[in-house]
């Protein structure tokens, strides 16, 4: 029997590593883009390349290198988007309101596609009956919407323009103009729509915020009695 060394118990420390954070996110209990997920996995390689010095195997040490490198280029990665400027007071406010769970990380990635906009008063922002390419917040000034030409709603800051549409596609259910000068964060449809595939923690955080914001317009329409929909402003939540 061979004797236990301090080779194998870094060996087994790597096992027990590999298995437990690959458990913990089958388990739910950590995330795959989390910083935790990737550290267990470098200290697990890491322990692992250490165990073979004992018994070299050139093929096993050297997926346990990459694994470090690999690891450690997604930890620098998210050090990296750390130290970036943040984000706007403007786009500080959309993310507290709608995405507030989102991690940085993916928040950076899923906002380098949305760009702000200025538009003067009578713009149309949905065009009932055309196609819808972006979900659209609107953060400054009002919004009118209506149906077959009757008024049934003012949209105030706050509110999203677009969420029934933007996964399933299809045309606007309204017509979305300007109530005097407005500015707007545009996120393009097609864009949201590829890191909504790619990326879990943005596909559960963008549903729930279209879903939330689906709930709230139609309590409001049931709270009204006539289906008009004339929310008051939705300030964000302080930081």
């Amino acid at each position: 029997m061979t004797d236990f060394t301090a080779y194998g118990a870094f060996g087994t420390l790597g096992v027990i590593l590999y298995l437990g954070a690959y458990g913990a996110l089958q388990a739910g209990l950590i995330r795959g883009s989390s910083p935790t997920y990737t550290l267990l996995n470098l200290c697990a390689a890491a322990s692992v390349l250490f165990s073979l010095m004992e018994t070299w195997n050139l093929y096993s040490a050297l997926i346990q290198g990459f694994w470090i490198a690999i690891s450690i280029m997604g930890i620098g990665r998210r050090l990296w988007l750390r130290s970036r400027r943040s984000f706007d007071d403007e786009t500080m406010a959309f993310l507290r309101l709608h995405l507030p769970t989102l991690p940085l990380f993916e928040t950076h990635r899923l906002m380098r596609h949305a760009s702000w906009r200025d538009h003067p008063s009578g713009t149309a922002l949905a065009r009932q009956g055309q196609s819808v390419d972006a979900l659209i917040y609107l953060a400054e000034g009002k919004a009118s919407v209506e149906v077959d030409g009757r008024p049934v709603a003012t949209l105030h800051p706050g509110a999203l323009i677009g969420e029934m549409t933007l996964i399933h596609g299809g045309a606007a259910t309204a017509d979305v103009t300007a109530e005097g000068p407005v500015r707007v964060l545009y996120l393009p449809r097609a864009q949201v729509l590829t890191e909504i595939d790619a990326a879990p923690d943005i596909a559960l955080a963008m549903g729930h915020a279209l879903q939330a914001e689906v709930q709230r317009k139609l309590m409001i329409m049931n709270a009204t009695g006539n289906g008009g929909l004339n929310p008051a402003p939705r300030p964000a939540p302080s930081a």
